[in-house]
């Protein structure tokens, strides 16, 4: 029986750190015509299939309605509730949270991006304006990002994907120093 016990608690220990260090995917995809976003994450390197965590396409379940009228009346509960709470310096935060943010996105890393937008204004003429704004931007991302004047109507329509991944561990620095330079001791 302990035998049992241990060899779960392996399992268990092996793969909190597969998770921990192998990459997290985060896929991305939004349209406009029809209107549409998904988001979805894929855990340890691709290994396990893509967890849907929102899909616009799909109907909305009783049971996701029911969450919905939970969390709002959670709301009103903790806005009636008094709290008292250990006041935290909140400049310090606020300094520390640049840092916290730039350290972060270092972590991140674009994996692949790609867009494609149709827009057009009324007047032709100003949409040949901000085309030719747009051009240098078009001319550096070309294979991956296409921007199309529309001279006829005026319209906005828009289709991308982008998949950003993290290494979970990376992200365990930039949150210390952090929580060392907001909450640690005063110089």
């Amino acid at each position: 029986m302990t035998l049992l016990l241990w060899s779960l608690l392996g399992v268990c220990l092996i793969t909190i750190s597969l998770v921990i260090c192998l990459p997290v995917s985060l896929h991305i995809r939004a349209g406009s015509k029809p209107a549409r976003l998904q988001i979805g994450l894929s855990l340890m390197g691709g290994i396990v299939p893509v967890l849907r965590l929102v899909d616009t396409d799909r109907p909305r379940t009783k049971r996701a309605e029911r969450r919905a009228k939970n969390r709002a009346d959670k709301k009103t509960k903790r806005a009636t509730q008094k709290k008292t709470r250990k006041r935290i310096d909140r400049m310090r935060v606020l300094r520390a949270l640049p840092a916290l943010i730039r350290d972060s996105f270092a972590c991140f890393k674009i994996e692949d991006c790609q867009g494609e937008v149709r827009f057009g204004l009324p007047d032709p003429a100003e949409t040949g304006q901000i085309y030719g704004y747009l051009i240098p931007v078009t001319l550096a991302l070309h294979p991956r990002l296409q921007v199309i004047p529309d001279f006829n109507t005026a319209c906005l329509i828009g289709d991308g994907s982008c998949t950003i991944s993290v290494v979970p561990v990376r992200l365990v620095f930039p949150f210390m120093r952090f929580g060392w330079a907001s909450l640690g001791p005063k110089r």
